[in-house]
């Protein structure tokens, strides 16, 4: 076994997580009121550095006296706390409201929409799996945008766009976002494991070694 002290501390704390699949047990509320008090203390010194290298000392070392107007809309978002001045902190939401939306609208848009467009225009028809990504692209397109009650075949009437539109977003677009829902959560559960495997690996690696380096 290992005589470092902080892998000692670790393992503890993993094993107290994972004592959970037995039962809720004293060990396992110890390890995860461990690991919230030390994500809440860095996420306050984390907070401070960023405010003392952000804006504290550009104002005091470099003059950047604008810096004042970030830190002081900072500080008001902390009156939420007292109802009577509670309002004061509104500005401050609504501009963290409106440029998180507008950055995230923004990000989503290029790299969800345009990117992919513009990836699969430039794609070479030289072999089966381009093919395959342009239809699965077109068909998910199709199933977000053209899909609309009344554009197929009805009664007494036939539309032919709205019934090829219809086919492309119904069986391709559907099949399209099921296979990539399926693989995203396929990834999601090998993350899953791989953190338990990297776990098992500190403490028969690491801790105990009983797996050699």
């Amino acid at each position: 076994m290992t005589a470092n002290p902080q892998l000692w501390l670790a393992a503890f704390i993993t094993i107290g997580i994972y004592s959970f699949l037995w039962k809720e047990n004293p060990l396992q509320k110890i390890g995860e009121y461990m690991i919230v008090g030390m994500g809440v203390a860095h996420s306050i010194l984390m907070g401070y550095q960023n405010v003392k290298s952000m804006a504290w000392e550009p104002m005091v070392k470099k003059g950047v006296w604008y810096m004042a107007i970030p830190l002081v809309l900072g500080l008001l978002l902390w009156t939420r706390w007292f109802k009577r001045i509670s309002y004061l902190s509104r500005p401050s939401i609504s501009l963290l409201v409106g440029v998180s939306g507008a950055v995230a609208l923004r990000g989503a848009l290029d790299a969800d929409l345009f990117g992919q467009l513009v990836a699969t225009i430039r794609l070479p028809l030289d072999n089966v799996y381009n093919w395959i990504l342009i239809v699965g692209v077109v068909g998910t397109l199709t199933h977000f945008m053209y899909i609309l009650p009344g554009m197929g075949a009805g009664p007494g009437r036939r539309n032919f766009l709205g019934e090829v539109l219809q086919f492309i977003g119904v069986y391709l677009g559907q099949s399209t976002i099921m296979i990539a829902l399926g693989a995203a959560f396929a990834y999601t559960i090998m993350g899953r494991v791989s953190v338990v495997i990297g776990r098992v690996q500190f403490l028969f690696r690491d801790w105990i070694y009983l797996i050699p380096k």
